[in-house]
């Protein structure tokens, strides 16, 4: 697997890297794994069948693939999920690292709704885990230990939304793709279903035997565990929001100065 470059879609979560999944998968000079996320370098997120073999298992390389694509945000989820950039330094690999920023804010917010949708779900919109992942230089600076800034490419969602053609072309030259293929129309950021867990401790309860059970008692369990998800979107109010930035502006600060960003359009 000499010749094949890994490239690391590493998030951030909620910031539109489902969409440059979906743009990339198009070329065919990629190899993608059975699911976006296989979060193999992860320990607490994934499937564990997915981690009992070789990494380079879980694609199934042609001749034409040049590249192998993951993208598992688990990977910048630091410190609930650490240690990933040494797992994959010490595993040998050498990728190309794809990071997507959002306004803290918004990102928080949708990763907090999203979430909500989980049963297991009982963090505030204020936590410090959705604002870790929003400490982009915290998530970075792991990286930084590990590999060199110049294989780390860094993405603006605002830009992402506004012209995907220019970011997606962005994608292809630094990780080395000369023939360009784009999507004819611009894909949505998709909205991936969270995973019920009451559904599946359900589902578990029953064995294999849940599928054959009556349609009716099947739909009427699921209306019952929709019915008990909590579905109220919430946006940050304003003392919410001085929370928030008062616990990011510290490492707003050091993203511009170590990455050069413009996080004044944030606010900060």
């Amino acid at each position: 697997m000499k010749d094949i470059i890994p490239v690391f879609l590493i998030g951030s979560m909620k910031s539109g890297t489902s969409t440059i999944f979906k743009h990339l998968e198009l070329h065919p000079e990629i190899c993608f794994p059975p699911i976006k996320e296989p979060e193999f370098f992860s320990e607490k997120l994934g499937y564990p069948e997915l981690k009992k073999n070789d990494y380079f298992d879980l694609f199934k390389i042609n001749e034409n693939h040049k590249y192998i694509f993951d993208g598992s945000t688990g990977y910048t989820k630091f410190p609930v999920e650490s240690g990933v950039p040494k797992r994959i330094y010490d595993y040998g690999l050498k990728p190309k690292f794809i990071y997507v920023v959002r306004n803290p804010f918004d990102r928080i917010q949708s990763h907090y709704n999203y979430m909500q949708k989980d049963l297991a779900w009982d963090n505030k919109i204020t936590s410090d885990h959705l604002i870790n992942v929003s400490n982009y230089y915290l998530q970075l600076k792991e990286y930084d230990k590990y590999f060199d800034k110049k294989d780390i490419l860094i993405l603006d969602f605002d830009d992402l939304r506004n012209d995907y053609k220019t970011v997606i072309k962005r994608i292809y030259d630094f990780i080395g793709i000369k023939e360009y293929v784009f999507a004819n129309d611009d894909i949505k950021n998709n909205i991936t279903k969270p995973v019920n867990r009451n559904e599946l401790r359900l589902k578990k309860q029953f064995g294999g035997k849940f599928n054959f059970l009556p349609k009716s008692i099947r739909k009427f369990g699921k209306q019952l565990i929709s019915k008990s998800m909590k579905k109220e979107k919430r946006t940050l109010t304003a003392s919410e929001k001085i929370y928030i930035f008062n616990k990011l502006k510290g490492d707003m600060r050091l993203f511009q100065e170590n990455y050069n960003f413009p996080v004044k359009k944030w606010g900060f």
